[in-house]
């Protein structure tokens, strides 16, 4: 029991020592090798017909693989759409319309959930859009994107 409870603090201690190395986000690896994990999280108010969220532009010698999008869009406002666009300044080159996984409805407003895995890779110079379309009303929107930042050499 003893000789457990000593292997249990070592692997503890361990962890410690060696978790905060791999989660430096701010640290890229060497160029040649993966990347490292990235997420971002935006959000936005929205009145009227729309509203855009814009992620931050990818960096030279970098390249985002996009994996995943998550929105969550709530208010009075009836929602018809959310969209991800990969934009070259304001101009779009993809687009791809998220999936709705749910709608709650808590009376006065209604949260609506979307998501959807994406295989796409963002090169420098270009981002990530995110559009929600509305019919009426106002909502509030917050969207994720998750991925690898890629070193280019």
């Amino acid at each position: 029991m003893f000789a457990a409870m000593i292997r249990a603090a070592l692997a503890t201690a361990i962890l410690a020592v060696t978790l905060p190395a791999l989660a430096a986000p701010d640290v890229p690896p060497p160029a040649g090798q993966f990347g490292h994990p990235y997420q971002r999280e935006l959000s936005s108010s929205c009145i009227g017909p729309g509203c855009e969220i814009n992620f931050p532009v990818v960096p030279a010698k970098r390249r985002l693989d996009l994996s995943l999008a998550n929105c969550a869009v709530q208010g009075a406002g009836t929602v018809e759409s959310v969209a991800l666009f990969l934009n070259e300044g304001s101009t779009p080159l993809i687009s791809l319309e998220l999936i709705e996984r749910q709608a709650i409805d808590y009376g006065s407003q209604i949260r609506h959930l979307f998501s959807e895995e994406v295989l796409l890779s963002v090169v420098s110079g270009r981002h990530i859009m995110a559009s929600v379309l509305m019919s009426s009303g106002s909502v509030g929107m917050r969207c994720s994107i998750f991925g690898t930042l890629v070193v280019l050499p």
